[in-house]
């Protein structure tokens, strides 16, 4: 079945996520709630969470949904949404704070929370996070949102995102997969080190040819496969073009989890290659404080 996540509610009935939607155990018989039989827009579920309302709460693929006891709410996106958000597409996790507000962590749009009435969200533009996949989040009993990605632990004061790694603080691995806490959570903790830039530099490849003149473009999120403007990329973009070898190199890039989008000329056509690990190109490309990142097994089709 792939049992992803269980919550125990208030009339001790168990709750569980699975790949196949949501059940509930009441004791003596299992109930099934997914796309056929009910209105809950996914059966790719992620996480599963109880309010202080009984209320239980889903993230998955689409988005979130939300089951009252007798009806499904669902934010997202997809056939089945009834208010579309699309900050919440690919929901990770799911936890609620001292406040009964729902946060949600996505594996590639950000944090979202919930207030009751609407939605915010906070992603690399507009916060401190650094941008990685998100993987898990917790509230603590003083009402700190922690989140981790697979590049950064987060932690939300409910003013400001402090954001930790390996190289601002003394955390041992960037990639965070579960968040507990002692009691109501440290009473204090210091704040992070100032990163370093770093670089990253490369050789691209065609037929084990170097591909010269091709741009190199470098942010945190790509529009694919439609987009509009002179790039795929989303935000502040870092570029560099390749010389008669192949080479390029980018640097003073701030620390962080990237995207790599490749434009090649093939006359007067403009071809893009972007990451997903498809001819050579990665999905996502770390930036390492202080260090050079080095992409040497660029090889892309003309």
């Amino acid at each position: 079945m792939g049992v992803k996540d269980i919550a125990i509610d208030a009339e001790e009935r168990v709750w569980v996520a699975h790949n196949y939607g949501v059940s509930v155990f009441d004791g003596n018989d299992w109930t099934l709630y997914d796309e056929e039989t009910s209105d809950l827009s996914s059966f790719f579920t992620e996480a599963i969470a109880i309010d202080d309302e009984g209320k239980i709460w889903v993230a998955h693929n689409y988005g979130v949904s939300v089951f009252d006891g007798n009806n499904w709410t669902n934010y997202g996106s997809g056939s089945k949404s009834d208010v579309e958000v699309k900050a919440l597409r690919q929901a990770k996790d799911i936890a609620i704070d001292n406040q009964n507000r729902i946060w949600i962590v996505t594996s590639a749009r950000g944090v979202s929370v919930f207030d009751g009435s609407g939605w915010k969200t906070y992603t690399r533009a507009n916060s401190g996070l650094i941008g990685g996949r998100g993987e898990v989040i917790a509230c603590d009993a003083q009402g700190r949102v922690w989140v981790g990605t697979d590049w950064e632990l987060a932690v939300f004061d409910g003013n400001q995102w402090l954001t930790y790694t390996q190289a601002t603080s003394g955390l041992a691995d960037n990639g965070i997969r579960t968040i507990t806490f002692i009691g109501d959570g440290p009473s204090s903790f210091p704040l992070p080190r100032e990163a370093q830039p770093g670089s990253v530099s490369g050789k691209i490849t065609s037929q084990e040819e170097p591909v010269v003149g091709a741009e190199i473009n470098i942010c945190w999120e790509i529009s694919w496969p439609l987009f509009f403007g002179p790039t795929p990329c989303k935000g502040e973009v870092y570029k560099a073009v390749t010389d008669s070898e192949g080479q390029f190199s980018i640097v003073n890039i701030p620390p962080g989890a990237y995207k790599l989008a490749i434009r090649i000329m093939e006359g007067e056509e403009e071809k893009w290659h972007t990451g997903g690990g498809i001819g050579g190109v990665p999905g996502t490309v770390h930036i390492i404080s202080g260090e050079e990142t080095r992409l040497d097994k660029l090889s892309i089709e003309k």
